[in-house]
């Protein structure tokens, strides 16, 4: 596959900028806090004495002042490529005016390990961690409103995140997650959280398998944790989408499950023609999402 966009390379050594062209890529060798262009580039990373990778993408006429981030995190097998052609996060964001990375699982079936405290699930959260640093050091970050979102694999990842790393990430939103020992979680702030799931998805059952929780329960076990009103306000948004809110949380920490009647393993309102069928039209998780975190800034 070809890439027109910048690849920029950090490593701990280097302290001077190299270029080299090819026919296809242009591949940048610079240190830490270097400016990106507009646009894309795709970034590696050296975490722990490992090279990660990530996209970033900055909107098209940056503003002077600091900019939101969204950490997109994509499914199993998948690639940050195909993230945004499911998500389409960095489109929102040139809408929006907020900065998207979109980071690399390490593997050769690329993966995230979002299970809990394990060697493998430290070393995600250390480049997660990490990315967000290398991203501030190049762009101006408001760091009351950096957040993470995924698909799959991807959301499991981000409950993983607003677990152990509520001190970074404002506010989180999952699509289809599977969390994994979701029970072993104690933030250190309340994290507002935002779900979509689908009924009838095959991958990850609504009702949950093994170590996937029920998706109910694992979003009323957020609310517990935000310590929001018992009961969650119900509402059909759409003829097939039905909104659950638990609210009255500690520091507005409000938590969201919407749920996707006859849904299957998909993103709701995505405009990718390969994986629409998996999922309802009828929504924009994309534009949902976006518009609680715009409500959730760090407290």
């Amino acid at each position: 596959m070809t890439s027109a966009a910048t690849t920029i390379a950090t490593t701990t050594t280097t302290s001077t900028a190299t270029t080299t062209s090819t026919a296809t890529t242009t591949s940048t060798t610079v240190a830490p806090g270097t400016v990106p262009p507009p646009g894309v580039s795709d970034v590696e990373l050296v975490v722990d004495g490992v090279t990660r990778t990530y996209r970033l993408t900055t909107p098209p006429n940056p503003v002077t002042r600091p900019m939101p981030l969204v950490v997109d995190f994509h499914g199993l097998t998948a690639d940050p490529e195909t993230q945004d052609e499911l998500s389409s996060m960095t489109a929102k964001g040139a809408a929006e005016g907020f900065v998207v990375a979109q980071p690399r699982g390490i593997g050769v079936v690329p993966l995230w390990f979002a299970s809990a405290a394990t060697p493998e699930s430290e070393q995600d959260v250390a480049f997660a961690r990490a990315l967000v640093r290398d991203v501030a050091s190049r762009v101006a970050i408001d760091p009351d409103r950096i957040f993470a979102t995924g698909f799959s694999n991807g959301g499991g990842m981000v409950n993983r995140l607003a677990c152990d790393v509520a001190d970074l990430f404002a506010a989180v939103g999952a699509v289809g997650g599977a969390y994994v020992d979701h029970a072993e979680c104690d933030p250190s702030r309340p994290v507002p959280v935002v779900a979509f799931h689908g009924t009838l998805d095959p991958v990850v059952p609504y009702e949950g398998f093994l170590l996937v929780p029920d998706v109910q329960a694992w979003a009323g076990a957020w609310a517990g944790r935000n310590e929001c009103r018992v009961a969650p306000d119900e509402a059909r948004i759409a003829a097939d989408v039905t909104r659950r809110t638990w609210s009255g949380c500690r520091d507005g920490a409000d938590v969201e499950l919407h749920t996707i009647e006859g849904g299957g393993h998909g993103w709701p309102g995505t405009t990718s023609p390969t994986r629409a069928e998996n999922s309802t039209d009828a929504v924009s998780a994309t534009d949902i999402i976006w518009d609680f975190f715009v409500a959730h800034p760090k407290r």
